[in-house]
């Protein structure tokens, strides 16, 4: 940073972006000017360029009203080449300056055609505006021109909605301006109000008040209109408003007239409360004893938070040789005069109705109408925040005759300044042109607005955001009537738009399908529009930039939670980097039940096993399975035995339960509430108890053995439970199994064919499903009397 005297130079990022052209109604292209500024987006060549900050503070770095503030240090930029210290007197107007060579070239930039901005009934007067920066939108406001009406416009030129009444009084409500509060989202409108009309005295301007309303982002009333002065002592007029962030107030200035000669005219202002009530008192802001002060303007800084009213000291009197100039005056945030009036324009000529404005990081920049013996010319004087006039006066108009006698409007474009004037066109014909107005004062070439026509184009308005600005003017037909018209000048930021389908569904299973195909952009086609997705409308966006319109997403919404909406977010960007967004709302996202499940060990077994059940494989696509609650019904009666819990392993023994089958109910419950059951089959059952007689007990080889298991008993059927057992058998206990399966009263004979002693196994089962049981015997088995001994037969 370098400090020279009481300014601080800082270097800036200027920005040369890609041209782009377009004429439309035949109106053609405009210049805009070389150094546009987005926020987090540079295009094409980025140059620095040095800016000055007199006073003694300078503050960077800081956020102001959704604005950051970021500068850069340039420490090899020679001041005086850039702002013209000590190259030409103060008072002393020089030709515009062009953009010094190193500067990146100027952008061609499409105008879009004119629009009606008021309802189409000839009774559109006095046009102002304001820019909302919160929902990237303007304000339109004129008379009728006893009334006062609004209308809201996008940064596309589109009407939202249909014109609305500001004030409707049986007097004369006129002369409206208006400034936008972004902190609470509203306007404060203030006018003029004749209360008792002027005599045919030239001395008597009747009773006129200020007044205001605070109107809502949408045009309806915030309040009541109420007096902002009001006395029958004095007359008010021409009052402007503007807004100040650092404060959260308003300054409305205006007129005070008063019938004594020669000074009727006096400045006076009030300081308006952004949240209403209690305001201070009006004081006096510039006054003479020898003439009149008028046409005040007034314009805040927010980096300084300081105003600066301007105003001349026009004399209607014929018998006036005063010469009228412009004049400023220094407010601070608080409201206290800062230092005295101070001149801006004292040439030999009439310098009148000047117009003031500032941007954040700038200083201010002051236009008025010079009337001079070749014509009138429109001129334009940066001004520091020491109140002192830049040495470099630029004529901002060329034209050299016939401009009407009305002053420039002015608006901050982010880091440049807007001006639009009346344009003479020759004969009757007037229209509206522009003018771009850089840091180091220069100005781009001047651009038409609206082309001179008959009867006239005038008194215009403009207002800015970021990418471009809006230009209203009053229009007026052979008869009188006027109508307000308007253009957008500068790019147009795209129009986000999507379908969503379907509008509701289920959690984790319903994909919904968005498309922005219906997205579009005044400059740009379609296909090069990029788009990204934020599916919960977090500020968080899911999807990275692409040029593919169409995209799904499926939700799994909270464990707890029976159903949710959701709000899915689109963003569109288009090549200039200027985006836009839109919402659509899903209605409804169901939970999904959980879903039951669980085994037993064992599934069959006496009253006095203990079963062991375990529901662990329960799912749900919202929780864990931690997270889902059981209980158990172990009769399946309605009844539930337990309480919800979320172990999900329990045993259990039925020791009074009958033979037979049993069902068991196992319910889970979700984190919403939402439960799902099912149930599983066990059966009581005792095992039956083997036991087989053998006849012979014991035998020979050659013994027919007799194995009888019709002994064998089972509890749960206690009358000849032979009938509903099975039986084998092994007949040396070796585990090889030697008989099929056989009915148990079957009596099975065999016979063993060696000598020894065998252990006979019999299992009996019951009928499926079945239990079993096994039982042995010992059978003996000798060498059999098969064996014949023959004796010697002795003969004598």
């Amino acid at each position: 940073m370098m400090v020279l005297g009481k300014c601080v130079y800082a270097g800036v990022i200027t920005n040369g972006i890609a041209s782009k052209q377009a004429g439309l109604d035949g109106y053609g292209p405009i210049k805009l000017g070389s150094r546009r500024f987005y926020t987090g987006l540079f295009k094409g060549e980025i140059k620095m360029k040095a800016i000055k900050f007199c006073g003694s503070v300078i503050v960077l770095g800081l956020l102001f009203s959704h604005l950051w503030v970021s500068l850069q240090v340039s420490a090899e930029t020679d001041p005086g080449t850039l702002f013209g210290e000590g190259s030409e007197s103060p008072d002393q107007a020089v030709p515009a300056v062009q953009a010094a060579p190193d500067m990146a070239s100027l952008d061609t930039l499409p105008m879009r055609p004119p629009f009606l901005v008021s309802d189409g009934y000839g009774y559109g007067f006095n046009p102002v505006l304001a820019y909302n920066s919160v929902r990237d939108e303007y304000l339109a406001v004129w008379g009728d021109p006893y009334n006062l009406h609004g209308r809201r416009v996008s940064s596309r030129g589109e009407l939202l909605g249909a014109q609305f009444d500001i004030s409707i009084n049986a007097l004369l409500d006129k002369d409206p301006s208006v400034a936008y509060d972004p902190l609470n989202d509203r306007y404060l409108v203030v006018w003029s109000r004749n209360i008792t009309p002027a005599t045919s005295d030239p001395y008597d301007k009747g009773n006129s008040d200020i007044y205001g309303r605070f109107i809502a982002w949408d045009g309806s009333a915030a309040a009541a209109a109420f007096a902002i002065d009001s006395s029958t002592s004095d007359s008010s007029f021409s009052p402007k408003v503007v807004y100040a962030a650092a404060t959260q107030e308003y300054l409305v200035v205006w007129e005070d007239y008063v019938p004594t000669y020669p000074n009727y005219y006096s400045v006076r202002g009030r300081r308006i409360f952004a949240v209403g009530g209690g305001w201070p008192a009006k004081f006096l802001i510039a006054s003479s004893a020898t003439e009149n002060r008028l046409h005040p303007a007034v314009a805040y800084n927010q980096v300084m938070n300081r105003y600066l009213v301007v105003f001349d000291n026009y004399n209607d009197s014929i018998y006036s040789t005063t010469n009228e100039n412009i004049y400023g005056q220094r407010i601070s945030g608080a409201g206290a005069l800062l230092g005295g009036e101070f001149a801006i324009a004292g040439w030999p000529d009439d310098e009148l109705v000047p117009a003031v404005s500032a941007c954040p990081l700038s200083t201010f920049l002051v236009t008025w109408t010079s009337v001079q013996s070749g014509g009138k010319r429109v001129y334009a004087r940066f001004v520091d925040f020491e109140g002192t006039p830049s040495s470099i006066v630029t004529q901002i108009e060329s034209a050299t005759t016939g401009s009407p006698f009305v002053p420039a409007a002015l608006a901050c474009k982010e880091y440049q300044l807007m001006a639009v004037w009346q344009k003479y066109g020759g004969g009757s014909l007037v229209g509206v042109s522009g003018r771009i107005a850089q840091f180091n004062e220069t100005y781009e070439p001047i651009m038409e607005v609206a082309p001179p026509v008959y009867p006239h184009r005038e008194k215009p308005a403009v207002a800015c955001s970021s990418p471009n600005c809006l230009v209203i003017w009053e229009e007026r037909n052979t008869e009188g009537y006027a109508e307000i018209y308007g253009r957008i000048l500068g790019e147009t930021k795209p129009k986000a738009a999507f379908t969503l389908t379907p509008t509701s569904g289920t959690s984790g299973s319903t994909f919904f399908m968005v498309d922005a195909i219906d997205s579009s952009d005044l400059e740009d086609a379609k296909v090069n529009l990029q788009v990204r997705w934020d599916w919960e409308n977090d500020g968080i966006y899911d999807t990275a930039w692409s040029y593919t319109k169409s995209a799904s997403h499926l939700y799994t919404i909270p464990c707890t939670s029976a159903s949710v909406s959701r709000t899915i977010r689109l963003q569109v960007k288009d090549t200039y980097g200027l985006t836009d967004s839109t919402t659509k709302q899903i209605t409804s996202i169901v939970n999904t039940a959980p879903t039951a499940s669980f085994t037993v060990t064992p599934e069959i077994g006496p009253n006095t096993t203990a079963f062991y059940f375990d529901a662990s494989g329960c799912s749900d696509v919202e929780c864990l399975t931690s997270e889902l609650q059981v209980r158990w019904d172990w009769e399946n009666d309605g009844s539930w035995d337990t309480s919800w819990s979320y172990a999900k392993m329990i045993t259990a023994t039925f020791g009074s339960a009958n033979y037979g089958f049993k069902t068991i109910k196992m319910e889970v419950k979700d984190g919403a509430g939402l439960t799902h059951s099912t149930t599983h089959t066990i059966k009581i059952d005792n095992p039956p108890t083997a036991s087989f007689t053998v006849t012979p007990s014991s035998g020979d080889t050659t013994t027919i053995f007799q194995f009888d298991p019709s002994s064998s008993t089972d509890p749960d059927k206690p009358v000849q439970p032979f009938y509903h057992l099975s039986a084998r058998w092994d007949w040396n206990n070796d585990g090889v199994w030697d008989t099929d399966w056989k009915m148990c009263w079957e009596v099975i004979s065999h016979k063993f064919s060696t000598p020894g002693t065998y252990t006979v196994r019999l299992e009996v089962r019951e009928s499926e499903p079945s239990l079993r049981d096994s039982t042995t015997r010992q059978v003996i088995v000798e060498q059999g009397s098969g064996l014949h001994i023959f004796l010697p037969l002795i003969l004598k």
